[in-house]
């Protein structure tokens, strides 16, 4: 939701290690966001789970990871440092990623 706040379209699965039953939702999921999509990130927690979840979901379809650095996630990081300050942490990650600007919707 606040990713959508913020201008991102987004979608969440239910959280990192979900049960096997929701493995192929997810595969054809990602499929279907990259036939759509010129770029899909994956942004999990910042905590050793979604760190792990990411690197391995990355490897297994080849997509990039962006981690916020002030706080576990971004709901946290808006509460903390306000919707502008979050966008920019956020911007600053996928510029980083894709060598490319993010525009500012603020």
């Amino acid at each position: 939701m606040v990713l959508h706040e913020m201008g991102f379209p987004s979608i969440s699965f239910n959280a990192e290690g979900v049960g096997t039953g929701d493995i192929p939702f997810i595969e054809e999921t990602i499929h279907n966001l990259k036939k759509r999509f010129e770029n899909v990130i994956l942004l999990y927690d910042n905590d050793d789970a979604g760190r792990k979840y990411s690197y391995k979901m990355g490897g297994k379809f080849r997509l990039k990871s962006v981690f916020l650095t002030r706080c576990k996630d971004i709901s946290d990081e808006v509460s903390k440092y306000g919707k502008r300050s979050a966008f920019r942490a956020l911007k600053k990650g996928i510029s980083k990623q894709f060598k490319q600007d993010v525009q500012t919707p603020f």
